[in-house]
């Protein structure tokens, strides 16, 4: 599923692809409902090692040490995006359907022309550890994270509400 939309960016997007975050959840939301799998991640926030208060706790599953979030990730608990809300043009909506139907496509072309030994798992961040390393190994999705935070661009509009919602 991952590999299906991670290729569907960067065949849309380019080197662009690790800034478009909600496209990215769009095309994950749609190979599920595609396949029929629901996933749930609404109860994640609740980690029994979160006191931070600067930002929303890492969800368990994936983070180790949660006292040691990178303040360039967030994670927004809960509540869906509309993304057809979120997009200032209607270029910006026509192209995010033009990216679904590049989802489906490619999709489809995995089921009808791969093996499941054919599927390539890709890194998991599980820690301080595995996220300095791929950083090190040069990472698009990190690199251009920590190269954002740097030149202090704030969050997309959309995430900036949905963190001023959770901490009202």
């Amino acid at each position: 599923m991952f590999s299906i939309v991670n290729q569907a960016l960067r065949e849309h997007y380019g080197g662009d692809y690790p800034l478009k975050c909600l496209q990215s959840s769009v095309g994950i939301q749609l190979v599920l409902k595609k396949l029929r799998i629901e996933l749930t991640i609404s109860e994640l926030h609740r980690h029994p090692s979160s006191s931070r208060r600067d930002a929303e706790p890492v969800p368990p599953l994936w983070w180790d040490e949660i006292g040691k979030w990178p303040g360039t990730i967030r994670y927004l608990p809960e509540g869906p995006v509309a993304p057809i809300f979120q997009f200032k043009t209607r270029e910006e909506t026509e192209d995010l359907a033009r990216f679904k139907a590049l989802v489906l496509a490619t999709m489809k072309r995995y089921l009808e022309d791969r093996k499941a030994e054919d599927v390539a798992f890709g890194p998991i961040l599980e820690g301080e550890h595995s996220l300095n390393t791929l950083y090190n190994q040069g990472h698009p999705y990190l690199v251009k994270t920590f190269t954002v935070h740097q030149l202090g661009i704030p969050f997309p509009l959309w995430i900036q509400r949905r963190m001023t919602e959770l901490t009202c």
